[in-house]
C-alpha cells in the first residue's frame, strides 16, 4: 500500500527478478521497460550508434555538421532554433542562393555541386543558427564564400570553378536576381 501513496498506481505483481541483457544483473528496481543497466546501457548506445553510421554515413556527417553548428551557435550566444536541411532546400527550390544555379540533389558531401546549408550571416560573424539565416547553396560555392562578409559581393564572385565548368558549358547564364527576394520556383513560373 505504500507503493500505491508514493507513485499512484499499484506495484505489479507479475514482476520478478529481472536481468540486464548484457551482464546479467539484476535491473529489478529499473523501469519496467528497461532491459540493460546503468553500466551496459551507455555502451550499448555507442553501439548503436556507430551501426546507424555503419549503414548511413551521410546521417553521421549531417549529425556531426549539425552538432558542430549548435555548439559554435551556443558558444557564441548567437542563438540557436531547429530546423530540417530538406525543408530548407524544399523552400529554396533546389536553387543555389549564391550562384542561383540549381542544385543537384543526387549529389553527395564533398562534390562542390552537393546541396549545403549557408549561413546568410555566418555564425562567426554573429549570425544566428535559425531557419530565417540559412539558405541552399552548392557545396562549391559555400567553400568559397566562407565566412567572408556577403555585403556588396557579386553571386559571380561565390561560384565555384566546378559549378562554373558545369552550367556555363550547358547554355544560358542564371537571371541574377536580387538575393532579397526569393527565387521562384520553376512550377511557380
Amino acid at each position: 500500500m505504500e507503493y500505491f501513496k508514493q507513485h499512484g498506481k499499484p506495484y505489479p505483481k507479475h514482476v520478478e527478478t529481472r536481468r540486464c541483457k548484457d551482464c546479467e544483473a539484476d535491473i529489478t528496481a529499473k523501469q519496467l521497460l528497461a532491459v540493460r543497466c546503468d553500466a551496459c546501457l551507455p555502451a550499448w548506445k555507442n553501439e548503436a550508434r556507430r551501426q546507424r553510421w555503419a549503414e548511413n554515413p551521410e546521417l553521421r556527417r549531417r549529425q556531426q555538421a549539425d552538432a558542430a553548428n549548435r555548439r559554435r551557435a551556443r558558444i557564441r550566444g548567437n542563438g540557436r532554433e531547429r530546423y530540417e536541411r530538406l525543408d530548407v532546400f524544399e523552400r529554396d527550390c533546389w536553387r543555389c542562393r549564391l550562384c542561383f544555379y540549381p542544385v543537384d540533389q543526387t549529389a553527395q558531401w564533398p562534390d562542390p555541386l552537393s546541396a549545403a546549408i549557408d549561413h546568410v550571416v555566418p555564425i562567426a560573424a554573429g549570425g544566428p543558427d535559425t531557419s530565417a539565416n540559412v539558405q541552399l547553396a552548392h557545396q562549391g560555392c559555400n567553400w568559397r564564400k566562407s565566412s567572408k562578409d556577403s555585403i556588396g559581393i557579386g553571386p559571380e564572385e561565390f561560384i565555384h570553378p566546378a559549378v562554373a565548368a558545369r552550367f556555363l558549358s550547358e547554355g544560358a547564364p542564371p537571371d541574377h536576381a536580387d538575393p532579397s527576394v526569393p527565387h521562384p520556383c520553376p512550377s511557380e513560373r
